[in-house]
C-alpha cells in the first residue's frame, strides 16, 4: 500500500513539479516568508507553540498536526496557504525564531528546538493519501536543512497504522526524523519518556506537565 502511494507521489512530483491543481506553486519561499500572515483560522486549527524550555534553555515546541488533512485534499488556495504555513515554520526553526531571550544574569541560551509532533486525530485513510505523502516529503522533509537545530524530539498519539507509515517515511524525510522518538496513543506509556528528558514544569497538562493546558506562547 505504502509503496504504491510513494510511486504515485513520485509521479506527481515529476508531472506537476509541486504545483497545485490550479497551477500555483505550493508554499513558494520568498525572502519575507517569515513575515507572511497566515489565514486567521490556521493558528487555531493546527497550532504550534512554545510549551516551555528544557534544561539547556532549548524551546519545547508543540506542533499539532491532526487538522491539516482536509486542506491537503481541498487543494487550491487552502493548500497553498498550508504550504506557506509549514514553510514559515521550517524557516523559523532555521532562523532561531524560537530562541529564548537570555536572562540578564546568564548567557546560557540556545537556538535549538525540541519538537513534540502530535498526530492525534489523523486517520489511516487520510494518512495514506497521495496528497499527504506528497506534502510530507516536500515540506517536512525540508527540516533536514536545519538538522543541527533539532537535537531530539518526539512524535506522539500515533496509531498502529500511522506508526508503520512514519517508519517507512523516515528514510524519505531524512535524518531529522531519525532523531525522533515515536510513541502510540497511550499517554501513560509516553509521558514518562518525555519527563525523563524534559522538565515537568515546562510542559502543559496534556503532555504530563504541571502547567495548565494553555500554551506559554502561541505562534501566529
Amino acid at each position: 500500500m505504502f509503496g504504491f502511494v510513494c510511486l504515485i507521489a513520485h509521479l506527481y512530483f515529476f508531472i506537476h513539479g509541486f504545483h497545485t491543481v490550479d497551477g500555483k506553486y505550493i508554499g513558494n519561499i520568498t525572502e519575507d516568508i517569515e513575515n507572511w500572515v497566515p489565514p486567521a483560522e490556521f493558528p487555531e486549527k493546527f497550532p504550534y507553540y512554545i510549551s516551555g524550555y528544557d534544561y539547556d534553555n532549548r524551546a519545547i515546541l508543540v506542533v499539532e498536526l491532526g487538522n491539516s488533512i482536509p486542506y491537503l485534499k481541498r487543494g487550491g488556495q487552502g493548500l497553498e496557504d498550508l504550504g506557506n504555513y509549514v514553510s514559515q515554520f521550517v524557516e523559523r526553526v532555521g532562523s532561531g525564531y524560537f530562541t529564548k531571550s537570555p536572562d540578564v544574569n546568564s548567557d546560557a541560551f540556545s537556538d535549538e528546538v525540541i519538537p513534540i509532533l502530535d498526530y492525534e486525530g489523523i486517520t489511516a485513510e487520510q494518512l495514506f493519501s497521495v496528497e499527504n505523502t506528497v506534502f510530507n516529503m516536500d515540506k517536512l522533509g525540508k527540516l533536514n536543512q536545519y538538522y543541527d537545530k533539532i537535537p531530539f524530539g518526539f512524535i506522539v498519539n500515533v496509531s498502529a497504522v500511522t506508526m508503520q507509515f512514519i517508519e517507512m517515511m523516515k528514510p524519505r524525510l531524512g535524518q531529522v526524523f531519525q532523531k525522533m522518538e515515536i510513541y502510540g496513543t497511550q499517554p501513560k506509556v509516553w509521558i514518562p519518556r518525555l519527563l525523563r528528558q524534559l522538565p515537568q514544569d515546562q510542559l502543559n497538562c496534556k503532555y504530563g506537565g504541571v502547567r495548565d493546558c494553555n500554551p506559554v506562547e502561541s505562534i501566529r
